[in-house]
């Protein structure tokens, strides 16, 4: 009986080799694998008119298409445009399906009102003249003035106050008051640095990196496309961002002090910018 029983298991065994041979020599011939193909046609990009229905937030809007309203992502590119744009826009815009997201993400705005939006770059760029600021500026009489801010050119309206011994373009969102500028929480200061020459200017050196070792770990642009810059030294934080530097103009030298909210740095910086290369 014990000898059937283990005849009965050898038996058992053969036919699952025989099995494990025919799946072992199959997986050595070439089998013919069906591969699917993807149709890249729909994530390529498209063009469409649509009315601006407004921000839902920093990543999403909704643009009205034939009177439906739809929802679109936002790529980094498209998300400074969204600054020129009102409620009520007609936009001519270029989209495509995000593969990874597979949402309609909004890639750039090509028309605003009819008016084409400007390519400055290889980047798309938000519209150059802003009629909202230009129609303020016609009222007030003011200045137009163009500000770079970070992938961006913008028609600012500005105002031309007395600056030192010469006149200066004040952006007219800024108060201007006793040689400093404010704009909520931004503070930008300028002072005339007397008695300084070319030699002694490691003076103002210690004095602003003393200064803003009390806001972070000290940094110096080394480039800077400030006219006559002859430092520029700036500190930040999660909270602030405190900049100081020291330029020489026809007037002598000069020292600007900025601080802003870390968030507007960037802003900030071009407004400034803008404006010292008013300074006549």
């Amino acid at each position: 009986m014990l000898l059937k029983k283990r005849y009965l298991l050898v038996g058992a065994a053969v036919p699952l080799l025989i099995l494990n041979g025919c799946s072992i020599g199959d997986s050595t011939e070439t089998r013919d694998i069906p591969i699917e193909k993807v149709d890249m046609s729909r994530y390529a990009s498209k063009t469409a008119n649509g009315i601006f229905d407004g921000v839902l937030n920093t990543k999403f809007v909704d643009i009205k298409i034939n009177g439906e309203v739809k929802i679109f992502t936002v790529n980094d590119k498209a998300i400074k445009q969204l600054e020129n744009l009102n409620e009520g826009d007609q936009i001519q815009f270029v989209y495509s399906l995000n593969g990874k997201t597979i949402q309609n993400e909004l890639q750039s705005i090509v028309q605003v009102n009819g008016q084409e939006v400007e390519n400055l770059t290889e980047e798309q760029k938000p519209v150059k003249n802003n009629l909202e600021a230009k129609k303020k500026v016609k009222e007030e009489n003011g200045i137009e003035m163009e500000v770079n801010y970070p992938n961006t050119t913008k028609i600012v309206g500005a105002e031309k106050n007395s600056f030192i011994d010469g006149t200066f373009n004040v952006i007219d969102t800024y108060d201007w008051s006793n040689q400093t500028l404010k704009k909520d929480e931004t503070e930008i200061r300028f002072h005339t640095v007397v008695d300084t020459i070319e030699d002694d200017i490691q003076k103002e050196r210690w004095r602003a990196a003393d200064i803003l070792k009390e806001i972070g770990e000290l940094h110096e642009k080394k480039e800077s496309n400030r006219d006559g810059a002859r430092f520029i030294f700036y500190a930040q934080n999660d909270d602030e961002y405190k900049e100081i530097m020291v330029l020489k103009n026809k007037y002598g030298y000069l020292r600007v002090e900025t601080d802003t909210p870390y968030d507007e740095k960037e802003d900030t910086i071009a407004e400034v910018t803008a404006m010292l290369d008013t300074i006549e």
